[in-house]
């Protein structure tokens, strides 16, 4: 989650972003970010405001509750 890269007190939204990527992941059954170091990472989220993809033929509800988290 980004505010675990930036700040060293963080809240709940930080699992809240997880659990997106976790709904992600089951969803696709791929690795987010393959490819890139944890740097990369890094500034693909932080400063980029980089996400995973969502497929095109996703349920719409679940595709709100991913971008939602």
């Amino acid at each position: 989650a980004p505010e675990l890269f930036q700040n060293s007190v963080y809240d709940a939204r930080v699992d809240v972003y997880a659990y997106g990527i976790i709904l992600w992941e089951l969803l696709t059954e791929e690795i987010p970010y393959r490819g890139l170091n944890q740097v990369q990472i890094m500034s693909a989220v932080c400063q980029n405001h980089s996400r995973p993809s969502i497929p095109y033929n996703t349920p719409e509800a679940l595709a709100t509750l991913i971008q939602l988290c």
